[in-house]
């Protein structure tokens, strides 16, 4: 098969699994979406503070294997340098990658912007029991007392716990594993908050004040999706 042909089955089929190489030197894979783009050039979009993206930077080698939809029968594997484009350049290449996977899309600028809100901050520093620190610098608009999602839903976005795990190197159940009984717990049935316990106990007035926040959390979810 050569390239003009790999290029062919590409375009037909984006499901891939890319190699990346650790600081150790072991392999690190990762299962993504992958476009061609007008120059011929195989493209995937990624987060800056993705694992495979924190390896290509220090070492652009990439291996990828492109499989077809229904797994077994035709792949291609391809390998070779790679280059990486951050945000506002990668902007319209991104624009590109979504039309190229996914043709239209209805808004433009809500994607563009979507593209700029998904701001993953970088951790600085260690945990410190129950506190830990983030860099807001590209954040401006942060105020005391805002509302951090780790993993879950806020607004008309979503960090789900499938990838933090991801970007953490392990499964979604160790991850919740590592949650411990210092933290308090809200127990929900139809969206509704029934149950909160903590280190201290049960309270009556916890339960309530937690499901005056679903509500209020509930609305504003509702409101950022249709607003």
């Amino acid at each position: 098969m050569d390239l003009d042909e790999a290029r062919a089955f590409v375009r037909g089929n984006s499901n891939a699994v890319m190699t990346t190489l650790r600081k150790d030197g072991t392999p690190q894979m990762s299962p993504l979406n992958v476009a061609v783009d007008g120059a011929g050039r195989l493209v995937i979009s990624s987060r800056e503070t993705a694992y495979k993206v924190k390896n290509l930077r220090r070492d652009p080698r990439a291996w990828l294997c492109v499989l077809n939809d229904a797994f077994y029968g035709q792949w291609v594997f391809i390998e070779g340098d790679v280059d990486i484009q951050s945000l506002p350049d990668a902007m319209e290449p991104l624009v590109d990658y979504y039309r190229t996977l996914s043709g239209e899309h209805p808004d433009w600028d809500d994607y563009r912007a979507a593209m700029v809100r998904d701001q993953r901050v970088p951790i600085l520093g260690r945990v410190t029991m129950d506190l830990t620190m983030v860099d807001l610098t590209d954040v401006p608009n942060a105020q005391v007392g805002d509302e951090v999602v780790l993993f879950g839903d806020q607004g008309a976005e979503t960090l789900s716990l499938e990838e933090v795990a991801k970007g953490s190197e392990t499964l979604p159940y160790e991850i919740m594993c590592t949650i411990g009984k210092r933290v308090t717990r809200i127990y929900v049935r139809d969206g509704r908050p029934v149950k909160l316990t903590s280190l201290v106990g049960e309270s009556e007035e916890w339960t309530r004040r937690a499901a005056e926040h679903f509500r209020l959390r509930a609305e504003a979810v509702i409101a950022a999706r249709h607003g």
